[in-house]
């Protein structure tokens, strides 16, 4: 079957934390769902949907959306010239070019900032499509949040 959609990349705007967040706490919940037990998805994203991360995260960052027909399909962010910090898809929307379409802004906005190395902690469910893009993992990492221990990698890319 072939996918046929027309994506727009754009920088995040303030309107968009809303509909930001709803996709986040959803596709935690059902793509994570395979290598996270329930306990881990709720520290991750919480039902308490207050508790997630702040506006202003997305708002300084180099934070970018793929949308299409004015539905967010995906947003990622860099918090730094070298820090890849998030990258969220839909949970509709997986294998169908949006992950990469927004890798690859990332990267090419940290390179165009003088980066050499890029870093990003990934979780589980994220580590092969990171390593099929060239990055590799530096550790293993045990991350305490709210009382839970969550596992995930530290990887890099070198550009």
């Amino acid at each position: 079957m072939t996918w046929q959609f027309k994506m727009d990349c754009r920088h995040y705007r303030s309107k968009d934390y809303a509909e930001i967040i709803d996709l986040f706490y959803t596709t935690v919940h059902t793509i994570n769902a395979a290598d996270y037990s329930a306990e881990e998805l709720e520290v991750w994203a919480p039902s308490d949907k207050s508790d997630f991360f702040p506006e202003k995260k997305l708002a300084e960052s180099y934070c970018l959306v793929v949308e299409e027909s004015g539905k967010i399909l995906g947003f990622a962010n860099a918090t730094s010239k070298d820090k890849f910090d998030c990258l969220y898809v839909d949970k509709d929307y997986q294998k169908r070019g949006v992950g990469h379409l927004l890798a690859n802004q990332i990267e090419q906005y940290c390179k165009e900032e003088g980066a050499e190395i890029i870093s990003v902690d990934v979780s589980l469910t994220a580590r092969p499509f990171f390593e099929k893009r060239g990055y590799e993992i530096l550790e293993q990492q045990i991350v305490l949040r709210h009382s839970q221990y969550l596992k995930n990698y530290k990887m890099q890319l070198k550009l």
